[in-house]
């Protein structure tokens, strides 16, 4: 969602949709979707209990639903009461009457930075020629994987043309789209958005966002689906240094690497969700540290069923052991970094001053750097069950600083 969105349109609850109010809608990247409506006989005291669900439709007649929805304000001028609203999500083109009754058979997905993975593009290098350029343009060919028998995965290329008396101008995007013939509830939506989200994170390391998101019911035809973590383009990565990955180094057999991924994902939830944790929320260095240590854990004890053993050095020490070959100038001593850890985890767990004294607990500057060493092992072992290449995950040894500046 490239700008702001104002819908002036009617507004009902689904139980009583003969009392109808005006109101607008605002959509705009970075926030929940919000809506403001007029009750007019608010001074008779036949105010409306606000659902989590709630009806309406644009000035066209366009159905729009809005789920998760909460009143946020509600104030009085004269006999009338004005609400206003923000809901989780907004469903432009359909009415339900609950989220269940909502099943989509082709999410078509605009992400950041998903062009540049991709790196596919139809523009032909032309040589230019004295007083004279030429740019030629094909859209590149669709790719289809078959991910499993019940779902397919189709990258997609469009394009738009811009003419006018002294511009002319062709813009290229990338779009993923999801086919399934059982179809998606809302929730199998947001996890496949949430697993190319993710995937296009361990390329680039930074956070990824949804643009937009088309679903296409039978018998309705294309929705738009809206919420709060939409937003605008990403600027453009050409740079293949930036990379840790791109879509050439796994486009072969792209289907079962995209199942392996989704397997993955549920597999390991609740180290994933650690980790992401730190990616997508500003924390404080010792918050972000017990939850990097609690992503490790996690992970090695759904891998190695060591989810009873409490041996936390050990099961550090073996990570960064898997590791070390890759990272011998992160990792100089396995045993000696998994105490460190060790050490602090307890510390920002218990706070006891007594473990202060030996030295071995760090703050600031220090425990930025252990931090970064930690989320460097936590993607090490994400990018290894991937398959990915040794010299792809070398390369998250980029994320060290060279020097640390520390205000007082």
């Amino acid at each position: 969602m490239s700008e702001r969105r104002d819908i002036p349109g009617l507004w009902w609850l689904p139980s009583n949709p003969e009392r109808q109010w005006t109101g607008k809608l605002r959509l705009a990247p970075k926030k929940s979707p919000r809506l403001s409506f007029t009750v007019p006989e608010g001074l008779y005291g036949n105010l409306p209990v606000i659902p989590e669900l709630l009806h309406g439709c644009d000035e066209h007649g366009k159905p729009i639903t809005l789920l998760h929805t909460s009143r946020n304000s509600q104030s009085m001028s004269g006999a009338t009461a004005r609400f206003k609203c923000s809901a989780g999500y907004a469903l432009l083109g359909i009415h339900i009457a609950k989220p269940e009754e909502f099943k989509a058979h082709k999410l078509t997905l605009r992400v950041q930075y998903l062009f540049d993975w991709l790196n596919r593009t139809g523009f032909k290098r032309q040589e230019t020629v004295k007083y004279e350029s030429k740019i030629q343009h094909v859209l590149p060919d669709d790719l289809t994987f078959e991910v499993n028998p019940e779902l397919k995965l189709k990258i997609a290329s469009s394009s738009h043309y811009h003419f006018s008396h002294r511009l002319q101008s062709v813009k290229e995007d990338m779009a993923i789209t999801f086919e399934s013939a059982s179809g998606f509830y809302i929730s199998d939506c947001h996890e496949l958005v949430s697993a190319v989200r993710h995937l296009l994170h361990f390329s680039i390391l930074r956070e990824v966002y949804p643009i937009s998101l088309i679903c296409n019911v039978d018998g309705v035809g294309m929705i738009e689906f809206i919420s709060g973590s939409n937003r605008t383009e990403a600027p453009d990565e050409q740079s293949s240094d930036r990379w840790i990955f791109q879509f050439a180094d796994v486009e072969k057999d792209f289907g079962m690497f995209f199942q392996k991924w989704l397997s993955f994902l549920k597999q390991f939830d609740e180290a994933v969700g650690c980790y992401f944790t730190t990616v997508y929320h500003s924390l404080p260095p010792a918050i972000e540290h017990l939850c990097l240590t609690q992503a490790l854990e996690a992970y090695h004890g759904i891998k190695n069923q060591s989810l009873n053993h409490q041996d936390f050095v050990g099961k550090i020490q073996r990570l960064t052991e898997t590791h070390r070959a890759a990272f011998s100038n992160v990792f100089p001593a396995a045993a000696e970094f998994a105490a460190i850890v060790r050490d602090n985890r307890n510390y920002y767990t218990h706070h006891n001053p007594k473990w202060l004294k030996d030295g071995r607990v760090v703050s600031r500057g220090d425990l930025y750097r252990l931090n970064v060493k930690l989320r460097i092992l936590m993607q090490a072992c994400i990018l290894a069950e991937l398959g990915l290449s040794a010299h792809s995950v070398s390369r998250l040894s980029r994320q060290l600083a060279f020097h640390v500046t520390e205000y007082a």
